[in-house]
Parts: C-alpha cells; sequence; structure tokens
C-alpha cells in the first residue's frame, strides 16, 4: 500500500513537474529594449537599432514602442517612426507609428513638474514571433531633420 502510494505521489509530483517546464518553456516575461540618445538632436539618418532574443513561438504578445523624452525640450508635438523589424530568417516587417508628444506649449502642468516622460504607442496587438533566436529592430524617424528633447527610443513585449 506504502509503495502505491509513493508511486502516485512521484507521479503527482512529475506532472507538476513537466508542467512548470512546459509553461517556463512557452511563457515570456515583459521585457523593454531601449536605446539611449546621448545626442542633443536626434538626426533622422541616425536610427537606433536594438536586439530582442525570442525564446517564445507559440504565445501572442502586445508589442509596443517606447519613447522617452523631455517635454521641456521638444519643439514639435508630434513624431513619425519608421519601424522595421528583422527576423532570425532575415524576413522583414516594416510600419510606421505616429508618437503625440506633450511639450511645454502643449500642457503647462510637464514644464513645471516632469523633468522627462515616457510614452508607450501599440504598435502591433497579439504578435507571434514564429521563430526564436535574434530579432534586430530598426527605429528611426523621418518628416524633420532633427528633433530635440528625445532621450531613449526602444521596444517593449508583453
Amino acid at each position: 500500500m506504502a509503495k502505491l502510494n509513493l508511486i502516485s505521489t512521484l507521479k503527482i509530483v512529475a506532472t507538476s513537474i513537466a508542467m512548470v517546464v512546459i509553461w517556463c518553456g512557452c511563457s515570456v516575461e515583459h521585457s523593454v529594449v531601449v536605446s539611449d540618445i546621448t545626442e542633443l538632436h536626434w538626426h533622422r539618418d541616425s536610427a537606433r537599432y536594438l536586439v530582442i532574443e525570442n525564446e517564445d513561438s507559440i504565445n501572442q504578445h502586445s508589442i509596443n514602442i517606447v519613447v522617452r523624452y523631455n517635454p521641456r525640450s521638444v519643439a514639435e508635438n508630434r513624431m513619425q517612426l519608421a519601424i522595421e523589424i528583422q527576423s532570425p530568417q532575415g524576413e522583414l516587417y516594416r510600419d510606421t507609428v505616429e508618437c503625440a508628444l506633450s511639450n511645454e506649449r502643449t500642457n503647462e502642468l510637464h514644464s513645471r513638474q516632469v523633468r522627462y516622460q515616457e510614452n508607450s504607442y501599440k504598435f502591433i496587438d497579439n504578435a507571434v514571433l514564429k521563430n526564436k533566436g535574434k530579432y534586430i529592430i530598426k527605429i528611426n524617424h523621418f518628416e524633420q531633420e532633427c528633433i530635440e528633447g528625445i532621450t531613449a527610443v526602444g521596444i517593449s513585449i508583453n
């Protein structure tokens, strides 16, 4: 009887371990990767490159673009970004995102209380990164020659 209980307990433990291993292999924690912009002006020819290591080729994710900026230094209240994602197999996905920015003129509250602000802009909902490996993300802006006040751009995957 004790041997039967031990075997049943071992089966339950083994099943639990297998479930944890499967769950850990399929889940991705929230990750944010940013590229700091150390120059005073972000020139439109100065693209930012990010690398994301993907281990999850099953689950759906929300992919957001992250922009960190100083509202006291931003002259424009919007910015157009061109996003290019290259999969580990070399496939390219290209799109644009329009980012609304608060600046000193559009929101006086920011000019007094907030030194830096970080906004997140929805890029892709329910994305499945079907290939495991390194994804290369290229982010640059267009329309203006230079933009002041942007301190970092990046990508967030939930």
